[in-house]
């Protein structure tokens, strides 16, 4: 490392790919795929799923058309991102659902929806899918969070979609945030 600081992707970039007058970033998620070199990331001015590869190119890869047409729904928020196994997770802000998508070609499914996270015991609120997700040490669990009522944060199988409360505190109100998990396992 030589500690320097450069920029991956420019704004002019995502807007000359997506047609929007500007990009944004605030509390959005991205994931930098070692393997691949590529980084993929959320853009909350055009909704969008995009992906620097190695060499530069920026591409998008989920537009907000595809993610509203897996979600029923007339607009799409895609937020926080993790790529495990070859699939991107997203939370959708506006569906306040958990997204799985192909990298590949771009096709959204729903894997865990707002009415699955709203049915759980002691889920008394609505479940606002803004905040951070973070994955497990083996890759089999994503944790998404809710710091509206009922602040918690969800543990969600990766490979069935099921959610279970993982915690339910009403000190994550606002934790307009990003998780991480340490080694040992702790959000």
């Amino acid at each position: 490392p030589n500690k320097s600081v450069s920029v991956l992707v420019s704004e002019a970039q995502i807007i000359a790919l997506t047609g929007k007058t500007e990009a944004f970033f605030t509390d959005n998620g991205l994931f930098f795929d070692q393997a691949s070199g590529k980084l993929y990331f959320t853009d909350s001015a055009s909704n969008s799923i995009l992906v620097r590869n190695a060499s530069g190119t920026v591409s998008q890869v989920s537009t907000e058309a595809q993610i509203a047409a897996a979600t029923g729904l007339a607009a799409a928020d895609p937020e926080h991102i993790a790529l495990i196994d070859g699939k991107l997770y997203v939370t959708d802000f506006i569906s306040d659902s958990l997204l799985e998508i192909n990298p590949g070609t771009g096709a959204v499914t729903v894997l865990t929806s707002e009415t699955t996270f709203e049915g759980l015991s002691g889920i008394t609120g609505d479940v606002d899918l803004l905040d951070g997700m973070a994955v497990s040490p083996d890759g089999s669990t994503n944790y998404v969070s809710s710091s509206d009522t009922p602040n918690a944060v969800f543990a969600v199988n990766r490979i069935t979609g099921t959610p279970a409360v993982h915690a339910l505190d009403a000190s994550f109100g606002n934790l307009d945030g990003f998780m991480t998990v340490a080694p040992n396992g702790d959000l």
